[in-house]
């Protein structure tokens, strides 16, 4: 299993320092969050792309995947009217263009807030986001990556696939190509699901895998039972790429935390 760590968990002023910790651990994929390198996403060009892509290709670092996909945004909602939708739409069409030129196959969409069924009943909610999301897939294959669902908890402000197994069933009900399903294992134990049930059950779904905690803790110091994760994942996608998601809490040493989620990572997951 190939392991990276999502930028959400450092500013760009430090890349320079975390390459040196990557190299030091022999990992050679990051994740990262757009809107870190480019603060206009609909008129990023393919220069600026190529060259974020060439300045970490240079140093032996590729892009397993990207998240936060809706960051600095205002009012997008996928149970939006129309135009709201539309609007979605085309700055995610931007987003999966970035991903095609950075080689980031994988996109998460996580985003609770963009995706608020309040009102709507349960039906009439999914109705409303298979129609959206199989547009979204059509992007998405346009561009070569896949969007990939994450279920967010209801303590993060979620209600809509607030479980692995919520999202998985939609997914695979949905039956698209460019949509895939997020293996969360933080969320997944929010939820209380069972790491080796979930694999299991949706294997096929699985497009991408965020290693992480309650509440994005720094990997390895939470409540995530990894050692139940990774043998499930051995056992049944040991090809996937897991990706390391974390927030380093105001006041602690970064470059020490991430140390310390990448040496986690490794003795559970390499």
């Amino acid at each position: 299993m190939r392991l990276s760590i999502s930028n959400i968990a450092w500013d760009t002023a430090l890349d320079e320092q975390v390459l040196q910790l990557l190299s030091r651990h022999q990992i050679d994929l990051i994740d990262v969050a757009p809107t870190k390198y480019f603060a206009d996403i609909p008129a990023t060009t393919n220069a600026d792309i190529k060259r974020v892509r060439t300045w970490w290709s240079e140093r032996g670092v590729g892009f397993a995947g990207m998240q936060s996909l809706l960051f600095g945004t205002r009012g997008l909602n996928v149970f939006g009217a129309s135009a709201v939708q539309q609007t979605m739409l085309e700055h995610l069409r931007h987003v999966c263009a970035i991903g095609d030129g950075l080689d980031a196959r994988c996109l998460v969409f996580g985003s609770p807030r963009n995706r608020d069924c309040s009102g709507l009943s349960a039906e009439a909610a999914r109705q409303v986001a298979l129609d959206f999301f199989a547009r979204l897939g059509d992007i998405a294959v346009q561009h070569g990556v896949v969007v990939c669902l994450e279920p967010n908890p209801v303590e993060y402000g979620c209600n809509f696939l607030t479980s692995t197994r919520e999202a998985g069933e939609f997914v695979r009900e949905l039956a698209h190509p460019g949509i895939g399903l997020q293996l969360d294992t933080g969320a997944a134990t929010m939820a209380g699901e069972s790491a080796a049930d979930m694999i299991t059950q949706f294997a096929q779904e699985i497009a991408h895998v965020h290693l992480s905690e309650p509440r994005l803790a720094v990997l390895g110091s939470g409540a995530t039972d990894h050692a139940e994760f990774a043998t499930a994942l051995r056992a049944r996608r040991p090809e996937l790429n897991l990706t390391i998601e974390m927030l380093v809490p105001e006041g602690n040493q970064v470059e020490a935390a991430i140390e310390a989620a990448l040496s986690a990572a490794i003795a559970h997951y390499r």
